[in-house]
């Protein structure tokens, strides 16, 4: 009968171990999983904001070709705005297909793009303005004053924008 004990206590200490390193495997297994998952929404959170800053400094890029034009007068500065829209159209495509399974950040990123297309519409309406008229007046000077409250606006998206993925980020 002892012998009997002593084999039922090395057996139930045998499978009381081998449970132990099955649940530790299975908390491993599953906290790696969830690390992996974690990873990749890190990554994604730095890829949105990485294309957000190229975004805004396109844009910056943009504003600063028409302040070009406005002090130099030279077509140069206008041929370098024109070539800077597609890449900035191009870059709101790319935020948009990166939240598109975020509705917020969806909205988000559309608000900018209304934002940014109207800033352009400004940045052709100053330039056409300057260069019909020749000169640098009243007129142009209210158009200016809009442009930089609509690039204020821009910003501003831009900061809520990386501060909510920023934000889901640190959450994780």
């Amino acid at each position: 009968m002892l012998k009997f004990l002593k084999i039922n206590w090395i057996a139930l200490g045998f499978i009381i171990s081998i449970s132990l390193v099955i649940i530790v495997g299975l908390i491993s297994y599953y906290s790696l999983r969830n690390l992996r998952e974690d990873q990749k929404w890190v990554e994604h959170t730095s890829e949105v904001i990485d294309k957000t800053n190229s975004l805004i400094k396109l844009v910056v890029d943009a504003e600063s070709s028409q302040r070009g034009f406005l002090l130099a007068g030279e077509s140069e500065f206008i041929k370098r705005f024109d070539q800077s829209i597609p890449k900035i159209e191009t870059k709101i495509e790319e935020l948009k297909n990166l939240v598109a399974d975020n509705p917020e950040q969806s909205k988000n990123i559309f608000h900018l793009d209304q934002l940014i297309n109207d800033r352009i519409k400004t940045f052709y309406l100053l330039l056409n303005s300057v260069s019909k008229n020749k000169k640098f007046g009243k007129n142009e000077l209210i158009i200016l004053k809009q442009g930089k409250r609509q690039m204020d606006e821009v910003r501003t998206s831009v900061i809520k924008i990386v501060g909510n993925v920023q934000l889901k980020t640190d959450l994780l």
